[in-house]
């Protein structure tokens, strides 16, 4: 047993001690802002949100056993991936909780058990969301996610990307409409293209399948005439159809771009959004409407620009009255609508929300892995806080328990003030699952030389 120390009287694996002593050591250096990251030529300073990261590459496993540090890493990275930014709360309270239950237990009995509290969180306003992300993340990242989020609003959407040039950090606002659609397969086949754009196109929206050219000749005609590019939209094409349209694309003679939108439980409402989007007539034989008799003046919609790739069609256009009706109509519907049902609703409302922007984040030589996961986890961050609310530990009495005085104790002496809701209860729970498994190994197991070898 020459690798146990006794603690309250009984024998528990100094290599459990041993893995705490090293996480708090890692919890300390994170939260104290001394820990660096190095990449290539590039160092930074570790940030709480990096809690996941730096475990990782700091190979714990030289320190400590190699299962107990699967099983940490383990319970890690599930919290992480639960709630963003989880992962230094949970350690903290995994060292508090690990560090008190070594002193207490009595092995091979009852071990003590801790009071927990679960939280309930307020509504945050924008200055609670900055001082949450101030918590976690670093002053420009958190500055650049609010200035973000704050340029699409509640209903839009954020790309983020990364560049290596002289320009810096930069937010482009992107109003496209955008679809599940695609071009005809024969179309992309004739054309070796899968993807397209096209400027100030007509739409022509058609509730049906184009079974020959003479449906659509008076369609192609006009677009021939007039050079203004069209894009037809109906649930399918015949084969001859998509071959001609493709070989006069070919051949500069037409530029007419043939999308499917599939007849399926979100494409069956697709094209109408579709058409209050790009403004034009929705075409229905079963209303009596006749393909042959469309004019593109009268009932085709009109975009300022189109781009059309495989699975994916995008509209510019302004947004209109009928276009926040739909959405309203929509949001309605939404609250009283089943799980599955409220999927595709949820679906349809992006197609009809235009702001999505791109925020494209100037990084280091070897860093961008780094910088990109950091403005992702803030973005998680600041989503739990809209939907969860959020906590002030500062004003929080938990004096009745000394676990969770504690945590809360040091997270505030780290810097850390303000936390999700989502994320702490979700943490501390974690932490003591992970410490409760660490706790019965160490009543359980006799870990030699030889055995630790084996694991």
């Amino acid at each position: 047993m020459n690798c146990y120390e006794v603690i309250a009287g009984r024998p528990v694996s100094t290599q459990i001690k041993t893995l705490v002593d090293t996480v708090q050591s890692g919890v300390d250096t994170i939260v104290s802002q001394k820990g660096l990251m190095s990449y290539g030529n590039s160092i930074d300073t570790v940030q709480p949100v990096d809690c996941l990261r730096y475990f990782i590459e700091c190979n714990l496993v030289n320190s400590s056993n190699r299962a107990l540090t699967n099983i940490f890493l383990s319970h890690l990275s599930s919290t992480e991936i639960n709630s963003a930014g989880s992962g230094i709360i949970f350690s903290t309270a995994l060292c508090v909780h690990l560090q008190k239950g070594l002193r207490n237990q009595q092995l091979m009995s009852n071990r003590e058990k801790f009071d927990i509290h679960k939280f309930a969180g307020k509504k945050a306003t924008i200055e609670d969301a900055k001082k949450v992300l101030y918590s976690f993340c670093d002053t420009n990242t958190s500055d650049m996610v609010l200035k973000a989020v704050e340029s699409v609003g509640a209903e839009g959407s954020l790309v983020i990307d990364t560049h290596t040039s002289q320009h810096p950090t930069t937010l482009t606002i992107d109003n496209m409409f955008r679809f599940d659609a695609t071009p005809s397969e024969v179309f992309i086949q004739q054309t070796g293209r899968s993807s397209f754009e096209l400027s100030n196109p007509a739409v022509v929206t058609i509730d049906g399948f184009i079974e020959s050219t003479s449906e659509i000749d008076n369609l192609m005609r006009q677009s021939f005439e007039s050079g203004q590019p069209l894009i037809i939209a109906a649930r399918g094409y015949h084969g001859d159809v998509s071959n001609t349209l493709a070989h006069n694309y070919m051949n500069g003679k037409l530029r007419v771009v043939p999308i499917e939108v599939r007849y399926d439980e979100l494409g069956a409402n697709s094209l109408i959004d579709m058409s209050k989007v790009v403004g034009s007539k929705f075409i229905n034989s079963l209303r009596g409407d006749l393909i042959s008799t469309t004019d593109l003046a009268e009932d085709g919609g009109l975009v300022e620009s189109a781009i059309i790739q495989k699975e994916q069609v995008g509209f510019k256009a302004p947004s209109t009255k009928s276009i926040e009706r739909q959405r309203l109509k929509l949001i309605k519907k939404l609250q009283s609508s089943s799980r599955q049902v409220s999927e595709i609703i949820d679906s349809r409302i992006r197609s009809l929300t235009p702001s999505c922007c791109t925020v494209s984040i100037k990084v280091n030589k070897g860093m961008k892995g780094v910088e990109k996961d950091r403005a992702t986890i803030g973005l998680r961050i600041f989503k739990d806080v809209c939907s969860s609310g959020f906590i002030d530990l500062t004003s929080i009495d938990v004096h009745d328990s000394y676990f969770m005085s504690e945590i809360f104790k040091q997270l505030i002496e780290s810097g850390i003030t303000h936390v999700p809701t989502k994320t702490l209860n979700l943490a501390i729970r974690s932490a003591i699952i992970c410490s409760e498994t660490f706790l019965g190994l160490g009543a359980c197991l006799i870990i030699d030389e030889e055995q630790d070898s084996r694991l």
